[in-house]
């Protein structure tokens, strides 16, 4: 009977001791690192990133074709006159059974690089044969250049004629007369700036009194002021 409870005893305290092992937690269980405690100044600090700002973007306005006209407009009014004045013209001399001399100065304005107009004297004389006639007046013309070294010339010419009265050679009479001329010519440059001008006109006035016959072709210089 003692041996039968010491059995059960014995059994019933291995029961409560396992039982009691199998819940003590183990040293190798993973534990949640904790926080520092300690003082601010024990933790480096970390450097806060800092954006570099950024230029501002300078935007032009843009030129208008108004404002470069104006440039160029007072750019031109600065050049002297003198710089625009030119002068030149043609002359002619024929010798043989009649001989004829002609001269034709002029003094030009450059308005600018492609429109040229000015004013002129006209002489004209001829003789021979018992025959001696004189011619003189003054003229205006403008030019314009089309494209490169081609230009437009008008011109008018108010001419004060000498001539018979039919067959008498020593009744003489004046009279003014009025030709308007127009044609094409070619430029050519000489040095820097001055020029000569190979011209083809034509003469619409067709009258007995006027000094050409048709085609007029003139050759002329064109010389400025200060080179």
């Amino acid at each position: 009977m003692h041996m039968r409870y010491y059995w059960a005893l014995s059994i019933l305290l291995l029961l409560v001791s396992s039982t009691a092992f199998g819940q003590v937690v183990p040293d190798t269980v993973y534990r949640k690192p904790s926080l520092p405690t300690g003082p601010p100044g024990d933790v480096p600090a970390q450097p806060i990133p800092r954006t570099q700002p950024r230029p501002p973007v300078l935007t032009q306005p843009p030129v208008s074709t108004q404002q470069e006209d104006t440039v160029e407009y007072e750019e031109e009014e600065k050049v002297p006159i003198l710089d625009r004045l030119y002068y030149g013209g043609g002359f002619g001399l024929q010798f043989g059974t009649f001989t004829n001399v002609s001269l034709s100065p002029i003094l030009g304005y450059m308005f600018n690089e492609k429109l040229w107009a000015g004013g002129g004297i006209i002489y004209d004389y001829l003789g021979g044969r018992g025959v001696s006639l004189q011619n003189y007046g003054g003229k205006a013309f403008a030019q314009f250049v089309l494209v490169e070294n081609f230009l437009m010339h008008a011109e008018y010419d108010l001419v004060n004629v000498e001539n018979f009265r039919g067959n008498n050679l020593n009744d003489k009479y004046r009279e003014f007369v009025g030709i308007p001329l127009a044609g094409l010519g070619y430029r050519q440059l000489i040095g820097t700036r001055a020029s000569a001008d190979f011209l083809v006109l034509y003469n619409f006035e067709t009258s007995s009194y006027s000094l050409y016959s048709n085609p007029v072709i003139r050759f002329s210089f064109n010389i400025p002021f200060r080179r």
